[in-house]
């Protein structure tokens, strides 16, 4: 067996696992939700998961403090740190953890953890100070990580570039389904979604929108809009009925996002063969060529998008053209296992 095979992982995720290792081995959900855990154990890797923080007593300390940016770790937590060899980070940045992993002298790396640059003066001398001690941030943005570089001071070094990916299979095979209205779709359950541009947008034309998204980023809309159907916690099967039946998918995206904000819902519906519009950020910009993957379009500007609407949507052999070739650079470039192979590359060195 590999030598470095019997190093043991931990994983820290940013919310319980509970059954959901269950679900993906069982074809219920896709293996990128946990960012390579299946897919190591596959290949005779000790991967554990610590949930210890989110149950208990200490639980509700845990989610007020993260409402601040703080992020703290329980004992239990603590004696699994102790317990294995790499730890790996997939949430925010925790100081607490970082200097537990230094006290246990185990290895560190961050995956997934930046987002917007943080603004308050505590977090970036935390980030800082982390970055003495942590092995490896992995990053999916070479812009992303200049800007971090350039306004966190941070050193290059400590970066190691990884493109996302998902996992292709579990979007296969998915019914053709013909709506009795026509409808844009989109999906979306961070902050960075702009969904008052795409309404905008969507208004007086003949579509009808259907939005996949979490109760708190549309609190505003619910009835106000009798075109528009609002859709939370939907099954992977239900979720892939609306792709097919859609007229095209949009991810409309807030202006000046540094983050990687949108880039599973696009590759999401470039798998399930869709035509995707995106509104434009720089890392995004990375990953897909403008009609050639995606149809890029300005960031909050509803006009230019109602536009792109209704010229796409009358040009069939545009859009055939752009889906075809988005799921063969999908295919070629961004699954799960190239995201896991260059993973596994660095783990190895460790």
């Amino acid at each position: 067996m590999n030598k470095h095979i019997n190093k043991k992982l931990l994983f820290l995720y940013p919310h319980p696992v509970g059954n959901l290792i269950d679900q993906i081995i069982d074809g219920k959900r896709p293996s990128e939700i946990l960012y390579g855990l299946i897919e190591l154990r596959k290949r005779g890797w000790h991967v554990n998961v610590s949930d210890h923080r989110y149950v208990g007593h200490f639980a509700p300390f845990v989610r007020v403090l993260k409402q601040f940016g703080i992020n703290i770790i329980d004992i239990k937590t603590l004696s699994d740190i102790r317990k294995h060899d790499i730890i790996v980070v997939k949430d925010e940045f925790s100081l607490i953890t970082t200097i537990s992993a230094k006290i246990f002298k185990k290895k560190i790396i961050y995956l997934d953890s930046m987002f917007q640059l943080p603004r308050r003066f505590w977090q970036k001398q935390s980030i800082r100070l982390q970055c003495r001690m942590i092995h490896k941030i992995l990053n999916y943005s070479s812009y992303q990580k200049a800007l971090w570089v350039q306004e966190l001071k941070l050193p290059p070094k400590v970066f190691k570039h990884v493109n996302y990916g998902i996992d292709i299979g579990f979007y296969k095979d998915v019914l053709p389904y013909e709506s009795q209205c026509s409808y844009i779709l989109s999906v979306g359950r961070d902050l960075g979604r702009d969904f008052k541009t795409l309404i905008k947008a969507i208004e007086g034309t003949r579509y009808k929108l259907k939005l996949v998204t979490l109760p708190y980023l549309v609190k505003n809309l619910i009835g106000r809009y009798p075109w528009i159907e609002i859709f939370y916690n939907l099954p992977y099967k239900d979720l892939f009925h609306l792709y097919s039946g859609a007229t095209l998918v949009v991810v409309p995206l807030k202006r000046g996002i540094t983050y990687p904000s949108g880039i599973r819902a696009v590759m999401e519906s470039i798998a399930l063969g869709c035509l995707t519009i995106v509104s434009w950020t720089p890392v995004l910009d990375e990953y897909f060529t403008h009609e050639e993957d995606v149809i890029f379009v300005e960031p909050e500007n509803p006009k230019a998008l109602k536009k792109l609407i209704i010229s796409i949507t009358e040009n069939q052999v545009l859009k055939d053209k752009i889906k075809k070739r988005a799921l063969a650079n999908l295919k070629k470039k961004y699954s799960i296992t190239q995201f896991v192979n260059d993973f596994e590359e660095l783990l190895k060195k460790l």
